[in-house]
């Protein structure tokens, strides 16, 4: 006959059953908050953001690779300076060519014209002929400069006589380029304004009727990678009058005129958005276009209830509740797999749950419950 120490039972007790899954859980609780894994919880979202996106991708919905016809990209390319004869964007042929795409952007009609261009690209030369673009652009739709930041930190605005020219009404003409990228260098968020400007997103959806709608993570579930017109092409619909392609092209949709060349500045997206070169860094209008894409389709995705994710990491930590271990870890992984699931059906719906604490809760809890049994092995024997 086994013989049990009753002592021994008594003082294993308080390690085992709901009193470790409790010990375990407020002890999750209390690490989860501190930054170092803050930063481990952000790796984890920045990746179960990309998964979701590619995995949404590959269930081929319709919209997934349609290309959506409200967003034009006219771009300043090598072919176009060569095309004109400039060898650079502040050249005065390719100023003048500038000015006369805009004219002719204008002249279709367009919702927002949107110029994503460092200040040096405007030019001293044929200051005129841009001046006069920008003004006729103005007087048929808002036009939002995209203000730079200088190595200090602090926006530079475009100069006065261009951002005269380009009121229009109480629309924004200004706006903040979207430069936050999370913890892993990838750009995925429109985030709200940071001091007195608007970002580029909120300048637009302002003149969309839609402020309320600026800030969230950008849909990258939804649309074919963009094509863009080269610059020269604009300029020479304008100047041969031929109207009937510029309405086709840019009438009725926001316009953005970016720079392509090699030395443009870039950012880094979940996935390959521009068809004209390999791979996900991408001209910074690109990153631009696609934010504006989801605000005038499905809608930014925006965080789903702030319970939610505490729901889960609640969840996750009572995995370390079972007595047996491989039922803890197995648990952990259904669990995981199941909210992976579940998070990725409503980031289909234009809603995202982060997962990062709740998979950081989890993983400690059951690591701290193992160490817990095998510091006190008193309790499992005596069960």
């Amino acid at each position: 006959m086994v013989r049990f120490d009753g002592a021994a039972v008594r003082r294993a007790r308080p390690w085992t059953g709901a009193a470790a899954a409790c010990g375990a859980l407020a002890l999750t609780a209390a690490l989860a908050a501190l930054p170092w894994t803050s930063r481990w919880a952000a790796h984890v979202d920045a990746l179960a953001f990309d998964v979701q996106v590619r995995w949404i991708r590959l269930r081929g919905a319709p919209e997934t690779f349609r290309f959506e016809p409200d967003i034009a990209i006219v771009g300043i390319d090598a072919a176009s300076l060569h095309a004109i004869g400039a060898t650079r964007l502040a050249d005065r042929r390719a100023v003048e060519a500038l000015g006369a795409a805009l004219a002719g952007i204008a002249s279709a009609g367009p919702r927002v014209i949107v110029i994503d261009l460092a200040p040096s690209a405007y030019g001293a030369d044929a200051r005129s002929a841009l001046l006069d673009g920008i003004a006729q652009a103005s007087a048929e739709a808002p036009v939002v400069l995209v203000a730079e930041r200088d190595a200090s930190g602090r926006f530079l605005p475009p100069p006065d006589d261009l951002l005269e020219a380009a009121r229009h009404g109480a629309s924004p003409v200004l706006g903040t380029p979207l430069d936050a990228i999370d913890v892993d260098g990838v750009a995925r968020r429109a985030p709200a304004r940071v001091g007195a400007l608007p970002t580029v997103v909120e300048a637009v959806a302002r003149r969309l009727g839609r402020a309320d709608a600026a800030d969230g993570w950008i849909d990258f579930t939804r649309g074919a990678p963009f094509a863009y017109v080269p610059l020269e092409y604009a300029a020479r619909w304008h100047r041969t009058g031929d109207a009937e392609r510029l309405r086709a092209v840019f009438g009725d949709r926001i316009v953005l005129v970016g720079d392509l060349l090699p030395g443009a500045q870039r950012v880094e997206l979940p996935l390959p958005l521009a068809n004209w070169e390999p791979g996900r860094r991408a001209p910074r209008v690109v990153a631009h276009a696609q934010a504006l894409r989801s605000l005038v389709g499905a809608g930014l995705v925006r965080p789903a209830a702030g319970w939610i994710p505490v729901a889960l990491a609640f969840a996750f930590a009572l995995t370390a509740a079972p007595a047996n271990a491989m039922l803890r870890w197995s648990a952990l992984f259904v669990g995981a797999l199941a909210a992976f699931v579940w998070a990725a059906a409503l980031h289909a719906e234009g809603r995202f749950v982060p997962l990062g604490h709740a998979v950081i809760a989890g993983v400690l809890a059951v690591v701290l419950r193992a160490a817990l049994d095998r510091r006190h092995p008193g309790g499992s024997a005596a069960r």
